[in-house]
């Protein structure tokens, strides 16, 4: 699970991560980030998105802070994932304006 910033919010303390580029669902690169000393996955940036970040909920200190704000991706979600009926759901990638209407709340 990946938690969105605005790129201005996001600073890594120990090292820049090692990128994996591709092809993202919109047709835009997708960045993914990874630890360059053990491999585990800590970000995310797309080109269609420039000034969003995302950073995976497990490499931070204290995860449990977090408060969802939307489910995203969920078609492609598993029978086991339990999607929130409250809050806003993606079936794919929301829009550059529905991330940073997220980003804001």
């Amino acid at each position: 699970m990946n938690v969105v910033f605005s790129k201005s919010a996001v600073q890594f303390t120990k090292g820049t991560p090692k990128e994996y580029v591709c092809t993202g669902t919109s047709g835009h690169k997708t960045h993914r980030g990874f630890c360059a000393e053990c491999g585990s996955p800590v970000s995310a940036r797309a080109d269609l998105i420039p000034e969003i970040r995302g950073i995976s909920a497990a490499s931070l200190d204290d995860p449990g802070r977090l408060k969802l704000a939307a489910d995203i991706w969920t078609a492609s979600a598993q029978p086991w994932d339990e999607l929130s009926s409250t809050l806003p759901q993606f079936e794919t990638t929301p829009t550059p304006e529905e991330l940073q209407e997220l980003v804001t709340h």
